[in-house]
């Protein structure tokens, strides 16, 4: 039995972008801002933390919604979600 090969034209696959389970679906802390504007602009924590001036542990408890940050750096941190 012989198999017939059929040509294929062009084949276009379209999909939307994975979800980032990472991510926060509706950020409504602060923390939540943070952590979903680091991920949407794909910086690293490192990145981050050497942006705002803090070590990485702050910023793991403030994605974590642990601490709350002191006022010192709630200017750093308006800067960096632009609002």
């Amino acid at each position: 039995m012989a198999l017939s090969r059929r040509p294929f034209g062009k084949l276009t696959l379209t999909a939307s972008a994975p979800i980032n389970r990472a991510c926060p679906a509706n950020p409504v802390t602060l923390g939540d801002r943070l952590k979903s504007k680091r991920i949407l602009n794909e910086l690293s924590v490192k990145a981050v933390c050497r942006i705002l001036k803090i070590p990485t542990s702050t910023l793991h408890r403030w994605e974590s919604n642990r601490i709350t940050p002191k006022s010192r750096n709630v200017k750093k941190i308006k800067d960096f979600l632009g609002s």
